[in-house]
């Protein structure tokens, strides 16, 4: 759903759809046992004040939909993340054109682009922004080519070669 984010310049209209999303956990729940209803608990990290959109008890009855008779003391986990009102965020992303401005002042959205896919909505300073993408990046790369001698040497091992 398309929403406004504001600072001091003024503000902008998001097109979150396609986002890639780092943001503070603002809650965390865990059913499981052998009555959910029983040992259903709740741990809130609440950064802000606010309303939660699902209760409690919308979660137990999902979390036992899921569940089927033969395994009742199957567990869940739910952890919510939210962007938090009057907390600051750093976004990249592609402006384009708002094809239904409301003014003068909002002709401008933020969205996923075609040619430049980074959408990066985040609670991270710019320093942490770049870590993140860096240690990203590693574990991408040497995941990768450990996966690739990993697998060289599987198949080898099968052709009896090794």
């Amino acid at each position: 759903m398309p929403f406004y984010l504001e600072d001091g310049t003024g503000k902008v209209l998001m097109d979150a759809h396609g986002a890639e999303y780092d943001l503070i956990r603002t809650a965390w729940r865990e059913t499981g046992g052998i009555s959910l209803r029983g040992i259903f608990e709740t741990f809130r990290q609440i950064h802000s004040p606010m309303k939660f959109l699902v209760e409690d008890n919308e979660l137990i009855n999902y979390a036992e939909s899921l569940s089927s008779a033969e395994v009742p003391s199957r567990r869940y986990r739910f952890t919510e993340y939210c962007l938090l009102p009057e907390h600051w965020y750093d976004v990249a992303g592609t402006c384009v054109e708002n094809p239904e401005p409301k003014d003068e002042h909002d002709r401008n959205m933020i969205v996923k682009g075609l040619d430049v896919p980074t959408f990066l909505i985040t609670w991270r300073s710019e320093a942490g922004i770049k870590q993140l993408l860096r240690n990203r990046a590693a574990k991408y790369v040497f995941g990768g080519g450990s996966l690739a001698i990993a697998s060289l040497g599987l198949l080898l091992s099968k052709l009896g070669w090794l």
